[in-house]
């Protein structure tokens, strides 16, 4: 019984937080136009901006953006999570613009950027479950959604290296500074 209380409210929790989010998805039609909702991410722990190569968020500077796309869960073979609301969060990177998304390499254990190109296969690597924590965002990786010893919460540590926790309280809570 506990466990149905727990899925049920895990389940809300991240209905609510796709809802809040929805204004910064960018859709598919948008990506393939090239029209990206850009905004900042930023560590409110380290204050590292969420980017292929982290550096310290600085006001008024230009600082690297990323934009998160929509992908449901069964389109990318997640059969097991189709209830959660998921994205990938992309950035873009080089003279051509190529999409990298941060994903959690399984096989060892830890998180980086790579093109989401060459992750076609892998899609549950690069998909995130949102869960807004006041005015932060905590990122859940899609395979914990369903058994947290498949998949880690995103953080950042003090030296701007991306690393995996399993426990939510360990992760880190970035801001969403929109890029005007």
């Amino acid at each position: 019984m506990r466990f149905i209380l727990l899925a049920i409210l895990f389940l809300g929790l991240s209905f609510q937080s796709f809802a809040q989010l929805t204004s910064v998805v960018t859709s598919k039609e948008k990506e393939a136009l090239n029209k990206y909702q850009n905004f900042v991410l930023v560590d409110q722990a380290t204050q590292f901006v969420l980017a292929k190569e982290p550096v310290k968020y600085e006001p008024g500077k230009s600082m690297p953006t990323c934009f998160f796309s929509s992908i449901i869960p069964a389109e990318a073979g997640v059969t097991y999570a189709s209830d959660y609301r998921s994205m990938a969060i992309n950035t873009l990177v080089g003279a051509d613009k190529e999409k990298w998304v941060i994903c959690e390499h399984k096989e060892e254990g830890k998180m980086m950027f790579a093109r989401r190109r060459f992750l076609s296969e892998f899609k549950a690597q690069y998909l995130w479950v949102p869960i807004v924590d006041g005015n932060y965002v905590i990122f859940l990786n899609m395979q914990g959604a369903y058994n947290i010893n498949w998949g880690s919460y995103l953080a950042i540590d003090n030296d701007g290296n991306y690393i995996a926790v399993k426990k939510k309280d360990l992760a880190s809570r970035w801001k969403l500074i929109y890029n005007k």
